[in-house]
């Protein structure tokens, strides 16, 4: 892990490489072929929130990892597009609402944020927080709430004044549409004392 291996070359013309033992885990990586950083064409599994694209590696051990979907009840994970005023355009986000959801009591919310320009999907499909806060909650290692990943890509990750221009809008699109939208369509705490990032 976080090292290049090389192909070789066997003499009828097909590249191999061989790596591991790997510790169960899941891992990202690509090939670079020609100097080019490219996904693997026989894995399925590609993230999509970096450019270039990579390809991910599921390392499973003797049992299920946490992050892994378990024999427990599971909570529901549903995608809303809304128009924002403060980019002007369509967004969207992905809300968690834990098992046995009940709109007449009142949740905390978690607002899940990706380090730098991540997508909501990538919190679903990269970091499994549904299956997370799933398998925490049967364990009784978490109190029940509700998990908010919206897209904060809000100005794309190779544009060079990303940095200095993203998070001015991250904060306006959360405090000026993304809470607001998520306290009028579920039942959550509505002060300061009820919400994380």
């Amino acid at each position: 892990a976080g090292k290049q291996v090389p192909f070789t070359k066997d003499e009828k013309g097909l590249w191999t490489l061989k790596i591991g033992p790997l510790v169960p885990d899941i891992y990202l990586y690509y090939f670079i072929i020609d100097g080019v950083k490219v996904v693997d064409p026989n894995n399925s599994y590609a993230g999509f929130a970096a450019m270039p694209p990579f390809s991910m590696l599921w390392v499973h051990g003797d049992g299920p990892a946490f992050y892994d979907a378990k024999n427990v009840p599971h909570g529901d994970l549903i995608t809303h597009y809304y128009y924002s005023a403060v980019t002007d355009g369509q967004r969207e986000m992905l809300v968690y609402t834990p098992p046995s959801y009940n709109p007449k009591k009142k949740y905390p919310v978690l607002y899940l944020l990706g380090g730098s320009g991540d997508l909501a999907q990538t919190w679903a499909f990269h970091g499994q927080a549904n299956f997370i806060m799933d398998n925490l909650l049967a364990e009784g290692k978490a109190v029940p709430m509700i998990i908010v990943m919206p897209n904060n890509q809000l100005i794309h990750r190779n544009n060079p004044k990303h940095t200095e221009l993203t998070f001015k809008l991250v904060e306006r699109e959360m405090k000026e549409v993304i809470i607001p939208f998520i306290e009028s369509h579920y039942s959550v705490i509505k002060n300061p004392h009820g919400r994380a990032i």
